[in-house]
């Protein structure tokens, strides 16, 4: 099982905002495997960001820290990350046009 949908606005951060205290969101909860899970937290880490490599490659360093990979699980990440966040854009613009006052469906349509 996997959370699907890892990103910063599903993360509980503990009082200090160091620790993750815990995750909400849990519709997307599904078994699938693995590496889906550390690719849509690399999709949502690098929306927006100007460096969004350096962001995904933070998260990917975190993640093999407690969870090894497979050479063909690493192999399929970059495909996987494009993958969610093309899902993302398009989902988030075709949703907010059926609910155009509903702007939190536009968080991944950054520029």
């Amino acid at each position: 099982m996997i959370h699907g949908d890892v990103n910063d606005q599903n993360v509980l951060m503990d009082d200090a905002g160091v620790d993750v205290a815990g995750f909400i969101d849990l519709g997307d909860m599904c078994e699938t495997w693995r590496v889906n899970e550390v690719a849509i937290a690399m999709a949502y880490a690098m929306l927006g960001k100007e460096e969004p490599i350096e962001a995904a490659t933070h998260v990917l360093v975190g993640y093999t820290s407690v969870v090894s990979l497979t050479a063909v699980e690493l192999e399929v990440l970059p495909t996987l990350v494009a993958c969610r966040v093309a899902c993302s854009v398009v989902l988030g613009a075709y949703s907010h046009s059926l609910d155009p006052e509903n702007d939190y469906l536009l968080v991944t349509q950054v520029g």
